[in-house]
């Protein structure tokens, strides 16, 4: 009977010592599992922060494109005009 106690004992070690490796594994699990939750979170906030970078280098772009349409009209209009003087003064 002795004998039986002591494998069950044995036994019962091995057990408790599986059992502590599987809260060890389980720890780190969700120890990665949230470093990857936070890295989440980080990226995504990156990307919101470079998309907003993004649209406003957009729209500066769009203004300074703008600005030179803007400009060649003027210089078109004004040759345009001063070649209208020109003709219509007899040339």
């Amino acid at each position: 009977m002795e004998r039986y106690d002591e494998k069950f004992k044995r036994v019962d070690e091995r057990f408790d010592d599986v059992d502590r490796e599987f809260k060890w594994v389980d720890e780190r699990f969700h120890e990665v599992n949230r470093r990857i939750t936070e890295g989440r979170e980080e990226t995504k906030q990156r990307f919101d922060r470079v998309e907003g970078d993004m649209a406003e280098v957009k729209g500066t772009l769009n203004r300074i494109l703008i600005g030179l349409i803007l400009g060649f009209l003027t210089l078109l209009g004004t040759a345009l005009a001063v070649l209208g003087t020109v003709l219509a003064n007899g040339a």
